[in-house]
C-alpha cells in the first residue's frame, strides 16, 4: 500500500460518493480510490477488516463489475448496470443517426438512394413473374428511371425516417436520465419491475441497431424490422419507463407521509424475495433458477400470512426464518455466485451441492414453516368461532346445547 495513498484516504474519497450512491461501477470506484480496478476488492477487504464500514458489508460483484455497499442494494446495482448500458447504447444509436444528417452524409445520399432504387427494382424482377415488357414491368422500369435521374423522393423518405428515429431516441435518453436522477436521489425506491423493463427496452434498441445497416441498403424486410423495433420503443417501452419514473416519485411521497410501522420480518422478506427474483432473472439458464422461483413463491406466501396476522412474527418458526434461514441463504448464494465461473472439480462439486440444497432441503424447510403458519391460522379461526358461539349463547341467541355442524 502506497504511503501517499493510505487506506484511510481511499475510504474518505470513496465515501464522498458511496454514502449517497450505494452501488457504482468498479472503474468509478477505482478512480475515486486512486487504485487500479483490479485492486478495488483488495482495498475494500482491508477497510472491512478495520471496521470502517461498521455493520455494512460492501463487496465487488465480478459478474456486473459493480461495487455494492451492502447485499440489500444488489437490486439497485443490477438496475444501475443495465440502465448505464442502455443509456450508452441509446447515445451510440443517436450518434449514428446524427451522422446521417452531416454534410458528408448528404453528399453520399444520392448515390446510396440510386443503389437502393436499383436493388429494389431487381428484387421485384426476381420475386414477381413479369411477362416480357408487359405494362407492369414498363411502369416499374419508368419508376426506376425516374429514381435514377432524380432520387430526391427516396432521399426525403430516408431523412424523414432518420428524424423520426432521432426524436424517439432523444425521448428515450431524456426518460432514462429522469429515471436515474430520481433513483440516485432515492436508491431505496428500486422496484421489481425496473430491471425487466430496462432489459426489454435494451432488446428492442439492439434489434433496431442491428437492422439499421440492412435497412439503409434498401432491404424491405430489414426496413420493416427497423420500423417495427422503433415502434416498440415509442409505443411500449417509453410509456413503461415513464410509469417507472412516476412510481419512484409516488414512493417518495408515500415515505414522507406517516405510516403504520411494519413488522421488520415483512421488510426482510420483501427484500429477500426481490433479491431472489433478480438473481433468477440473471441466472436464467442456471440449474438453480427453478429452485429460486419455488423458494420465492413460498416466501411470498409466508409473507402474506404474516401480513394478515402480524402476531405470527413472534412464532419460533418465523424467528428461525429470520435468524437462520434467510442469512444462511444469502451467504450460500454469495458463495455460489463466486464459485459458478470456476472450473476446478472441488468448485463444481460445491456448486452441485449448493444446487441440491436449494432444490430440496430449503424448499422443504420453508414448506414446514408455511404449514405451521396455516395450521396456526386454522386454530385461530376455530377459537374465534367457538368464542362467537359462547357469546351468542350468553346473549340468549342460541341454546346452551347448540352444537355447530361440521363438514362431513
Amino acid at each position: 500500500m502506497s504511503l501517499f495513498n493510505p487506506i484511510s484516504r481511499q475510504y474518505s474519497r470513496l465515501m464522498e460518493v458511496f454514502e449517497g450512491l450505494p452501488a457504482m461501477p468498479v472503474t468509478q470506484a477505482a478512480k475515486l480510490m486512486r487504485v487500479p480496478a483490479s485492486g478495488v476488492a483488495h482495498s475494500i477487504d482491508i477497510m472491512k477488516k478495520r471496521g470502517l464500514f461498521g455493520p455494512r458489508k460492501p463487496f465487488v460483484h465480478q459478474g456486473i463489475k459493480m461495487l455494492v455497499l451492502d447485499e440489500a442494494y444488489l437490486p439497485f446495482a443490477y438496475v444501475c448496470q443495465e440502465g448505464d448500458a442502455l443509456l450508452r447504447d441509446t447515445r451510440q444509436a443517436m450518434a449514428l443517426l446524427q451522422r446521417e444528417d452531416s454534410p458528408t452524409a448528404s453528399r453520399n445520399r444520392a448515390n446510396s438512394a440510386r443503389s437502393r432504387a436499383f436493388g429494389s427494382f431487381m428484387q421485384d424482377i426476381l420475386s414477381v413473374s413479369y411477362e416480357p415488357w408487359n405494362s407492369g414491368l414498363k411502369n416499374r422500369a419508368k419508376v426506376l428511371l425516374r429514381d435514377l435521374i432524380d432520387p430526391s423522393n427516396i432521399i426525403q423518405d430516408q431523412v424523414n425516417q432518420t428524424h423520426d428515429a432521432l426524436g424517439v431516441l432523444t425521448s428515450l435518453e431524456n426518460y432514462l436520465e429522469s429515471l436515474f436522477s430520481a433513483l440516485f436521489a432515492h436508491p431505496n425506491q428500486v422496484s421489481r419491475d425496473m430491471l425487466p423493463v430496462l432489459q426489454s427496452t435494451h432488446r428492442d434498441l439492439n434489434a433496431y441497431l442491428s437492422s439499421m445497416p440492412a435497412a439503409k441498403s434498401g432491404s424491405r424486410t430489414w426496413s420493416a424490422q427497423a420500423d417495427s423495433s422503433l415502434r416498440l420503443i415509442r409505443e411500449d417501452d417509453l410509456p413503461r419507463i415513464a410509469a417507472l419514473i412516476d412510481e419512484v416519485h409516488a414512493g417518495v411521497e408515500r415515505r414522507k407521509q406517516p405510516q403504520k410501522k411494519e413488522e421488520p420480518v415483512l421488510t426482510e422478506l420483501s427484500q429477500e424475495i426481490y433479491r431472489l427474483e433478480t438473481l433468477a432473472s440473471q441466472l436464467s439458464t442456471a440449474r438453480i433458477t427453478p429452485s429460486l422461483r419455488i423458494i420465492t413463491e413460498k416466501l411470498s406466501k409466508i409473507r402474506s400470512l404474516i401480513a394478515q396476522s402480524p402476531e405470527k412474527a413472534r412464532l419460533s418458526c418465523v424467528r428461525s426464518l429470520r435468524d437462520c434461514y434467510l442469512p444462511m441463504t444469502d451467504e450460500l448464494l454469495s458463495k455460489y455466485m463466486q464459485s459458478l465461473p470456476l472450473s476446478s472439480p472441488s468448485s463444481q462439486a460445491a456448486v452441485k451441492a449448493t444446487e441440491d440444497v436449494f432444490a430440496g432441503v430449503l424448499p422443504q424447510a420453508l414448506q414446514q414453516i408455511l404449514e405451521q403458519l396455516e395450521t396456526d391460522n386454522a386454530n385461530d379461526m376455530r377459537s374465534q368461532a367457538d368464542a362467537l358461539v359462547k357469546k351468542m349463547q350468553l346473549d340468549g341467541l342460541l341454546p346452551y346445547n347448540f352444537v355447530p355442524k361440521s363438514d362431513p
